[in-house]
């Protein structure tokens, strides 16, 4: 099984520090539904809010099951910052929404 995430990289910049980003990649990985162990973990980034949402919307047309994280609190409040994928065998449909994205870095 594979459980897909896909997080704003701008998360993490020079006044917000990596864990930032990674509490997000943790909070989307969670809303979206429990990966069995064994499971494959992709983690994979986008530049800016803007782009985020245009993955969603891919993900939607695609009807591939998913949840969006909005930040309530400080400099992101408001904003959709990551996508959590439920955990999946069926890849086909993921990956015609994500192939474009680089693994995060």
């Amino acid at each position: 099984m594979t459980h897909y995430v896909v997080v704003r990289s701008d998360l993490a910049s020079d006044d917000s520090p990596r864990g930032y980003l990674a509490a997000h990649v943790c909070h989307a990985a969670g809303e979206s539904g429990p990966a069995p162990p064994g499971s494959i973990a992709v983690v994979l980034g986008v530049p800016n809010e803007h782009e985020l949402l245009a993955i969603a919307k891919r993900l939607v047309d695609l009807d591939v099951p998913h949840v969006v994280i909005h930040e309530n609190v400080g400099r992101f409040a408001n904003q959709a910052t990551a996508i959590g994928i439920r955990p999946t065998h069926d890849r086909g449909q993921i990956r015609k929404a994500v192939s474009s994205l680089a693994l995060v870095r």
